[in-house]
């Protein structure tokens, strides 16, 4: 694993804000303080980078104005060909940590202390 400052209009989130109050308790703290959680961690495929945590945190640090955060970047090797799948199919979390744990130890320590 290694850490990279990206754009937050450059990363892809897992999925949709599912709860607005989180996403608004994020944002208003992020106005105050700026970005105090732990790094995002994903996939940077070639200038796109595909986020597995922090779907409410992007929006949050978008809205709040942030315009870089320093990200988790995984080792992922050969790991989406020798499991026949894209970053399309990374849904369910067990799933990702189980693939990650294979890859990349560390990024999976802290998918796991962020899902968890």
């Amino acid at each position: 694993m290694y850490t990279k400052k990206i754009s937050i209009r450059n990363i892809v989130p897992l999925h949709e804000v599912r709860d607005e109050e989180k996403l608004a308790a994020l944002t208003e703290s992020m106005k105050e303080k700026g970005w105090q959680g732990r790094n995002i961690v994903g996939f940077d495929l070639e200038g796109e980078f595909r986020a597995i945590t922090g779907s409410h945190r992007l929006p949050a640090a978008d809205a709040a104005g942030i315009e870089e955060i320093e990200v988790a970047c995984v080792e992922y090797g050969t790991m989406f060909e020798d499991y026949g799948i894209t970053t399309d199919d990374l849904k369910d979390p067990d799933q990702i940590y189980r693939m990650l744990d294979e890859y990349d130890e560390e990024a999976a320590e802290l998918f796991y202390e962020d899902v968890d």
